[in-house]
């Protein structure tokens, strides 16, 4: 409310238990996943400077495309950018799979 405005007795809004505490778990919720939001940027960078460290060790065509593939992990990296990575999965990005990259 603002400075100007001031609730009349009687007026102000019943308080509801339920929603108030079904505020409270997603205020707290949202909190904790912004606050992560940080370790994922990290870890992804963690990842795709991993890759680019070892490409030359990894199957792709240059700096455009990185991809490995051992066991159940495929790991893509596109274009310097984006990475895409699949663990105990059988859709495993192909080479020629340019979904989300840019030109």
């Amino acid at each position: 409310m603002s400075a100007e405005q001031f609730e009349i007795p009687g007026t102000e809004q019943e308080k509801i238990p339920a929603i108030e505490s079904a505020a409270d778990k997603y205020v707290e919720k949202r909190n904790l996943w912004q606050g992560l939001g940080r370790e994922v940027i990290d870890a992804k960078a963690t990842l795709m400077d991993a890759v680019h460290l070892h490409k030359a060790g990894i199957d792709g065509n240059g700096d455009d495309v990185l991809a490995y593939h051992r066991g159940d992990y495929h790991i893509v990296v596109k274009r310097k950018e984006d990475v895409k990575v699949k663990i105990d999965g059988t859709d495993a990005p192909s080479l020629d799979d340019d979904e989300g990259g840019e030109e």
